[in-house]
């Protein structure tokens, strides 16, 4: 009500500007989330071959779970790596979304000035946009959005598989609801889908934006060097470069002949 009585906009730019602002006052929690997660892509060389030596192993089932959970363990603690921290933005940031969908459903449906706010095609704000054009585009920009995110995280170690794939499944699952849930997303008002659409544009441009290079140096979303086990200079904290996978392969295998020698003690 505050921007649009003081700004004399429609209730469409009205609640696009204010999703826009909600998130970006949520850049710091974005920022220091994409920092953290640097710490998961300078351990996944180790996670790779913990993974690895948890199939080769001849050890029984309960055996084996037991010296992986107590390696992963050893090497959370050496990167000071909590895997609740990978998802606590997920988990922030989806209840905020749902709860500002069902707001604007509620605002909408508050007053019958909603009936005539909207424009073009979608004129009456209270009812479902009538060619489905709204909820279509609201969609996609979210199935985008995460994909986009999902790749941008593969993309920090091109060379191997992910074996810490808790986000990945959460992704995955994100995307199928959002497909099962379109029947109901279409019955939605119109007036909805300023801010679902405002929300996933903004997503996808702040992705874009953190892919590049010289934002995330400027941000501070680099590898934490005191973290390496490895040396600790520039250049080995570098997950993409030759010699730093060479170095923490050599590390790893090293946590891999410690792990055979807890199996034989045992």
């Amino acid at each position: 009500d505050f921007m649009h009585n003081n700004l004399d906009l429609p209730w469409v730019s009205t609640i696009a500007l204010a999703t826009v602002g909600v998130r970006l006052s949520m850049l710091p929690l974005v920022v220091a989330q994409a920092r953290y997660n640097m710490r998961l892509a300078v351990m996944q060389p180790y996670l790779q071959i913990l993974h690895q030596a948890f199939r080769m192993s001849k050890e029984d089932v309960t055996t084996k779970l037991f010296l992986l959970r107590r390696n992963l363990k050893i090497t959370f603690n050496q990167f000071q790596f909590s895997p609740i921290r990978v998802i606590l933005y997920p988990l922030i940031n989806i209840p905020i979304f749902v709860t500002f969908i069902f707001g604007a459903r509620r605002l909408v449906l508050s007053s019958p000035e909603f009936q005539t706010a909207g424009c073009y095609w979608f004129v009456n704000l209270q009812a479902p946009d009538p060619y489905m054009v709204l909820p279509a585009v609201g969609i996609v920009g979210t199935l985008v959005s995460l994909e986009l995110g999902l790749r941008g995280r593969r993309a920090l170690h091109p060379d191997s598989q992910p074996t810490f794939s808790v986000v990945d499944r959460l992704i995955h699952a994100l995307q199928g609801l959002v497909l099962l849930t379109s029947p109901m997303i279409v019955q939605l008002p119109a007036g909805v889908f300023p801010y679902w659409i405002a929300s996933s544009a903004f997503t996808i441009v702040q992705i874009l934006m953190l892919r590049r290079p010289d934002i995330r140096k400027m941000l501070g979303i680099v590898p934490p060097l005191h973290l390496v086990p490895t040396g600790g200079s520039k250049q080995q904290a570098n997950p993409g470069a030759a010699s730093d996978k060479r170095l923490a392969e050599r590390e790893a295998r090293r946590v891999q002949r410690r792990q055979l020698r807890n199996e034989k003690d045992n």
